[in-house]
């Protein structure tokens, strides 16, 4: 029988944290920390952004 896998402890960044971040990508534009970004602003995680494709995208129904 395999030991149970331990599932690491979640940690979400904290209001002054998060203003910091959010500082740093306006100062340092990139395409990493405009990935940062979309991730922060939609909720998206690093692997699912890797994995869009334009086809994945509307900007006719953004707002």
């Amino acid at each position: 029988m395999m030991p149970k896998r331990k599932n690491p402890e979640i940690r979400l960044l904290d209001d002054a944290q998060l203003k910091k971040l959010e500082q740093y990508i306006g100062k340092n534009p990139s395409r990493t920390t405009m990935g940062i970004a979309f991730c922060l602003t939609t909720g998206l995680r690093i692997g699912e952004l890797c994995a869009l494709q334009w086809e994945d995208v509307d900007l006719k129904n953004v707002f």
